[in-house]
């Protein structure tokens, strides 16, 4: 099964999760010593945001996104049967990638960047799962 690891434009590089998780100990530890609360507070929220990650990809399946956090992982699924509609977009923001919109039935939306040689590979791949896809390319 063909797999695209998408990117949202938004994820958390390897090195802030560290350092997330890093000063969230270091919070942790501050609140215990100085008997802040609140430093405790933002440190557990710290820890959080680091233990936390998000994964999209397209497949077979349709679009697959896995929430990560500790050992914990929810998978929610768009089956190519819901997708009406698939956009591209090129932005001078994002040079050598191509925002792909999909589009639901309930008009719910998700854009996800694509190395541009990859485009026509996934709307194949779409459009041999779900022919009632409508394509529109800028």
């Amino acid at each position: 099964m063909k797999t695209y690891k998408a990117s949202t434009g938004r994820e958390l590089s390897r090195t802030t999760e560290i350092l997330c998780m890093v000063f969230g100990v270091v919070m942790i530890a501050l609140g215990i010593f100085q008997r802040s609360v609140y430093a405790a507070i933002i440190g557990l929220v710290l820890l959080a945001a680091g233990a936390m990650s998000k994964s999209v990809t397209v497949s077979e399946e349709g679009i697959v996104t896995e929430y990560r956090f500790l050992v914990r992982t929810k998978r929610e699924v768009w089956g190519w049967d819901e997708i009406k509609d698939i956009f591209c977009e090129y932005s001078s923001k994002h040079p050598g990638k191509v925002g792909i919109h999909f589009t639901k039935e309930s008009l719910m939306a998700r854009r996800l960047f694509f190395p541009r040689n990859l485009k026509d590979e996934i709307i194949e791949l779409a459009l041999n799962q779900n022919p009632n896809i409508t394509v529109e390319d800028e």
